[in-house]
């Protein structure tokens, strides 16, 4: 899997039970100022990852019927796996302490359905 792809994961299955959207997942990888993936780059990769079922996407309405609605990402049960894969394959070759797999009990919980309620 490609750097992008593997931050994007990395970012959604840091916290299971947790909601993010665009600009957080972009923040995530760093940020605009630092390296960070540009939302650009960041909504391709979702849409990909939610078309192979790694992550689900809701829509949002604002308070302004104006402003365009927020899209919230949430990692999925077979994402997680696919994440812990990923990761501990990167942590193997390159010794990365900071790319360190997601814990068992991480995965064991959304399984279960136990990683938290929708917002």
């Amino acid at each position: 899997m490609r750097t992008n792809p593997r931050r994007v994961l990395a970012a959604l299955a840091e916290d299971p039970a947790r909601e993010l959207y665009g600009l957080e997942i972009t923040e995530a990888t760093g940020g605009f100022d630092t390296g960070g993936l540009l939302p650009g780059t960041t909504y391709p990769i979702l849409i990909r990852f939610r078309r192979k079922g790694w992550i689900t996407g809701r829509a949002v309405a604002g308070p302004d019927p104006a402003a365009p609605r927020r899209y919230y990402w949430r990692i999925t049960a077979d994402g997680l796996t696919k994440a812990s894969r990923v990761l501990q394959a990167d942590a193997a070759r390159r010794r990365v302490p900071r790319l360190l797999p997601v814990p068992a009990r991480a995965v064991s919980a959304v399984r279960a359905g136990r990683a938290g309620a929708s917002r």
